[in-house]
């Protein structure tokens, strides 16, 4: 039974230190720009007013048409989520968050622009818990609290870097779009794009039973928190 317990708190470090060093930072990563995609409207209104010929009342009903789709689709992403377990599911809200935002760029009415905000809010339902049951799938208690508390500081340092980043994004050029324009499509489909590619090539499998597992040898049973009962 010693052996067990040694051999399997061997394992449980190995797969902690994997998702604090290559699962939690891309996961604070996407928290940043979660933060972002939220905010960032704020600072093209000006913009989309004169580009899109949007009113405030306008305005107004699509940046809150973000937080509605988000709303009514969070409970399906979840039920899907458990379905098709944590890694899928986050690699398609990354897909098709990406996506989306990247199309925002290319608005061209008030009608566009309401769809828009709404699919985004759609295809980010679903974010943060599936972030909270990768963790609770690979984490034990002990270490998971910790990695909760870094990734919730992905808010405030995106409120740090909210306005530097889209002011410098928004003096770009990309395609000949305009600097709202770029700040939307560049920033995001590059970030997009990064995160995917290291979420599938993570190199850990997708969690499909708790971390408890029960020694083939006596019967004993290692609980979550990695001991011998």
């Amino acid at each position: 039974m010693s052996e067990f317990t040694a051999d399997h708190a061997g394992f449980l470090n190995d797969a902690v230190t994997k998702v604090k060093r290559r699962i939690l930072p891309l996961f604070i990563v996407m928290f940043i720009v979660n933060y972002l995609d939220r905010v960032n409207v704020g600072f093209i209104q000006q913009h989309l007013k004169t580009d899109l010929g949007l009113d405030s009342a306008a305005y107004g009903l699509g940046a809150g048409l973000f937080f509605i789709g988000y709303a009514i689709f969070e409970v399906p992403s979840n039920m899907l989520l458990q379905k098709f377990g944590a890694r899928v599911w986050l690699t398609r809200i990354t897909i098709s968050w990406g996506v989306v935002a990247s199309l925002m760029a290319f608005a061209r009415n008030e009608n566009e622009f309401y769809f828009l905000r709404f699919a985004l809010g759609a295809a980010e339902a679903g974010f943060f818990p599936g972030v909270i049951y990768y963790f609770t799938r690979w984490l034990p208690s002990a270490e998971r609290g910790k990695a909760i508390a870094l990734f919730l500081s992905g808010s405030a340092i995106a409120s740090i870097l909210s306005g530097p980043l889209s002011g410098a994004l928004m003096k770009t050029s990309l395609l000949g779009l305009k600097g709202w324009q770029s700040m939307l499509f560049r920033g995001r489909t590059l970030l997009r794009h990064h995160r995917y590619r290291r979420l599938v090539l993570a190199g850990l499998p997708p969690p499909r039973r708790p971390l408890a597992l029960r020694a083939r040898k006596g019967g004993t049973r290692i609980d979550h928190r990695g001991r011998a009962t």
